[in-house]
């Protein structure tokens, strides 16, 4: 497989200052009447070759990671490809092949870690993200603040904090409580309030 027979991702993936217009999910509408395919598709191992090219693979994280929580927003469904993704973000981490992406695909290989219930899979999606951070610093030295190199690492520095933000939640709690009403599980009165108080995130 080619990122040509995958119109839904790498091609909006903008080259100037790392823009990604694919990664706000500015065209709702659209990904859920374009991509849905694509996403079945992947749930089903018919894109699992496309992990032979680190390029293609961000393809496929980004619609099991990203298209599908547009896609089955509201439903169980929206998560249920959480898992996959994750594992196509860590096998190109220990392969080493995420070394050959831009800094704005490696913001998709972080997003994964952070969407995990679990403490550990969220420190180590903290800990890639900083080790990012340092290479990405010494690349940029001697850089002015307004380079490109310096773009990349508050680009990422960003990536982090949000990352860190999702951390607090599950180290406190366990879970993501905003997802309890989705996925059927019952909620503490603690959830429920500070859900609705804004001391709990939704992300």
């Amino acid at each position: 497989a080619s990122n040509e027979n995958c119109p839904c991702c790498m091609a909006h993936m903008g080259a100037s200052n790392g823009t990604v217009l694919v990664a706000r999910l500015q065209y709702p509408k659209e990904i859920r009447t374009r991509f849905r395919a694509d996403v079945e598709a992947a749930a089903a191992g018919k894109y699992d070759s496309w992990l032979e090219s680190p390029f293609n693979a961000v393809a496929g994280i980004i619609l099991m990671d990203q298209f599908s929580r547009n896609i089955y927003r509201g439903t169980p469904q929206m998560y249920a490809l959480d898992e996959k993704a994750l594992g196509w973000c860590n096998t190109l981490v220990g392969s080493g092949a995420w070394q050959e992406l831009t800094v704005s695909m490696l913001q998709f290989i972080l997003l994964p870690y952070q969407h995990s219930e679990k403490l550990e899979v969220q420190q180590r999606g903290i800990a890639l993200g900083e080790m990012l951070v340092k290479e990405l610093q010494a690349a940029a030295l001697g850089a002015a603040e307004d380079s490109p190199e310096a773009a990349c690492v508050k680009q990422i520095q960003s990536v982090i904090r949000f990352a860190q933000e999702h951390e607090r939640i599950i180290a406190k709690w366990g879970r993501f409580p905003h997802r309890n009403q989705v996925l059927g599980r019952e909620s503490t009165d603690e959830e429920v309030e500070g859900l609705a108080n804004g001391t709990i995130g939704k992300f």
